[in-house]
């Protein structure tokens, strides 16, 4: 509850949103920068080679970041098409897009 903001009007309702926006951002990057510097990390260190020969090309670590834009690209529309109209039963108020938002935040 926000009283020093002033009367309840929609720039007020806009701005008791940014806390959230803010903390589900920081979470959110937190959480990825983690991820992609261990994987990059790691990656590092797995025999990546296409082959089995000495002159056998290997992949470089960063590679395998490629697999997170490309699940994006492909499971994005099927979300959207799919999962995101599940919570249209909720009761009166909460859409679907904000009904994902803290269990997305759960799931790492």
């Amino acid at each position: 509850d926000n009283p020093w903001l002033g009367q309840a009007d929609a720039v007020t309702r806009c701005l008791d949103t940014v806390l959230t926006i803010l903390v589900g951002k920081a979470t959110f990057n937190l959480l990825y920068d983690t991820m992609s510097s261990v994987v990059y990390s790691k990656s590092c260190q797995i025999d990546t080679r296409l082959g089995s020969g000495a002159d056998a090309m290997q992949l470089n670590g960063s590679f395998f970041s490629l697999g997170d834009g490309l699940a994006i690209i492909m499971f994005m529309p099927l979300i959207e098409r799919f999962l995101l109209p599940l919570p249209s039963g909720l009761p009166e108020g909460r859409s679907a897009k904000t009904s994902i938002f803290w269990p997305g935040l759960a799931s790492p």
